[in-house]
């Protein structure tokens, strides 16, 4: 087991990542007055940092540091060192930051009320999807688990990840059944 992973399995070592994540998001939140709706997933770029998933991820990634430095307290040091790159490294650099300052489908500034409700609805089904792909991740980290600890801790949780995915699909067509009757 090498350092980092003994970290990992300290007890409380998840727990108090999660909460300096959480300290950080709430920080970024109050002073750049934008919540992240599209984080990287950090355990992609580390498993298999070669793989093309891992690119889409960090390049994720380089774009939400991008734009925190041009957008908070020292973004003037930034914006001076961007300036002295060429010309078109400067333009690829502007289009990369109009993807986090203009799109709102990485991250919602606060004028998100006057998306339109497409566009609200596309953000909520993406949520979804991260979180179903998240969960199914977890299901077959547990999975891996199971066979250095045993198959009787993993029955009992995949019927219940199984149950709640279920409670979620069904939430998910009683939305879509609601909307369709509003359209009517």
């Amino acid at each position: 087991m090498t350092d980092c992973e003994s970290q990992l399995r300290k007890p409380g070592r998840p727990r108090k990542d999660y909460e300096k994540y959480c300290e950080k998001s709430q920080r970024s939140e109050e002073e750049l007055g934008q919540v992240v709706i599209s984080v990287p997933d950090c355990v992609t770029l580390g498993r298999a940092p070669a793989s093309e998933a891992a690119l889409q991820h960090l390049k994720l990634l380089i774009l939400l540091m991008l734009g925190c430095a041009v957008q908070g307290p020292t973004k003037e040091y930034f914006i001076t060192r961007i300036k002295v790159l060429s010309l078109d490294v400067q333009h690829d650099i502007v289009e990369c930051i109009k993807q986090v300052t203009d799109d709102q489908s990485i991250v919602l500034t606060l004028d998100w009320t006057e998306q339109p409700p497409q566009r609200l609805y596309s953000h909520v089904r993406s949520l979804i999807s991260d979180r179903d792909k998240l969960l199914q991740q977890w299901v077959i980290d547990l999975g891996q688990e199971t066979v250095t600890n045993g198959p009787n801790i993993v029955n009992n949780s995949t019927e219940g990840v199984e149950s709640n995915h279920l409670a979620v699909e069904l939430a998910d067509w009683k939305a879509k059944l609601r909307k369709q009757r509003q359209e009517l």
